[in-house]
Formats: C-alpha cells, structure tokens, sequence
C-alpha cells in the first residue's frame, strides 16, 4: 500500500522530477561541451573512483567487492542527498550537477579507441536503473528543500503553518517507501554493474 501511495505521490509531484533530470540533462551538456574547464576538478574525482578500485581489485572474490562497493556508495550518497535536501534542497542540487559534469566529462574524454557505442554499452545496462534512481533520490530531496522553505516562511504566516506542516508529515510518511524503492533499484542496479556491465568491459 505504500508503494502505491508513494507511486500516486511522485504523479502528484512530477515536476520536482523534470526539475531533477533538467539539471542533470544541462550539467551533462556543459560537462561535454566545456571539459576543458571542468579537466583538474573531474580528473581528481575519476582518480578517486580508480583509486577504491584498485584498493579492492588484489582481494579474493574481486566482483563481490565491487558490488558492496557500488551498492554501499551509491545508497549511502542518494539516502543522504534525500534527507540534505532539508538544506533548502541545495545539496541534491549539487549532486546533480557533479553527476552530470562527470558523465558529460567522460564521454568528451573518451579514449581515440573507444567508441560512443563502447561508452554507452559500459553504462546503459546498470545505468537504466540506476540514473533513475539518483534522479528520484535528488528530486526528493528537493522537494523536501521547499516544504522546508514553506514550513519556515509559515511561521511568519501563520495561517499557512497548518499546511506546511502537513505537507512535511506526509512527506515523511512517504519517506520509508521512498528509500526502500531507491535502496532495491540501487541495490539491483550494482548487481548487473557488477555482473554484465564488468563482463562486456572485461571482454
């Protein structure tokens, strides 16, 4: 029934969604089209990324690391930038466009042997689940940035408080779904990033 609910829920608040994938389509468009600008900031975060892998990559049962490893830092990251969004929904804003810089970056920096197609078989298989998610944890987050903004704006309104609050408590009721939703496509989307997706890189 929560599902449901959560599912009537996002219909009802779509357009926090089209705010979410507009500010990932631009930052992706601008990480592509000015990676020059963005080259030391990107280079140090895809360094960081190489470097949990090659931490983990002399260890037994390599791929089961690498799916605990995508699994716990993308859940972790989405739960967090849903409940940072109290922060007038800055921080998934943020998340968002270092999302979108860094896939943009990636595919304007891609090696002369690589082709689009390879770049794109090396994220549509998990991506399809998982951008999704990110953009669904993010919008979240902001809609949660702006009934904060409302609930504050209310105390100097009081007769907008009685909303604004009602707003905040079904937003937190819609939580728990919520994170069970992003937590099993998260958690499903690092099961074939570490399965096909490393098969069809491997290969």
């Amino acid at each position: 029934m929560r599902l449901k609910e959560l599912g009537a829920d996002l219909l009802r608040h779509s357009r926090y969604v089209w705010a979410a994938v507009l500010v990932f389509a631009v930052s992706l468009y601008m990480g592509f089209a000015n990676a020059d600008q963005f080259m030391n900031y990107m280079r140090a975060q895809i360094e960081g990324i190489q470097g949990i892998v090659e931490n983990i990559q002399g260890k037994d049962h390599f791929q089961w690391w690498l799916f605990a490893v995508i699994f716990l830092n993308n859940a972790i990251k989405t739960v967090l930038v849903v409940l940072a969004g109290a922060l007038l929904g800055l921080p998934p804003i943020v998340f968002l466009v270092i999302n979108g810089l860094l896939l943009g970056f990636l595919f304007a920096n891609k090696s002369p042997n690589v082709t689009y197609g390879d770049m794109l078989l090396a994220i549509v298989p998990h991506g399809i689940i998982e951008i999704p998610a990110l953009l669904l944890g993010a919008a979240y987050g902001i809609r949660l940035g702006w009934l904060i903004l409302q609930f504050m704006i209310s105390l100097a309104v009081p007769g907008r408080r009685k909303q604004a609050v009602a707003d905040l408590k079904e937003f937190f009721e819609r939580l728990p779904a919520l994170i069970a939703v992003l937590i099993g496509a998260l958690l499903l989307a690092a099961v074939v990033e570490s399965t096909l997706t490393f098969a069809l890189v491997s290969r």
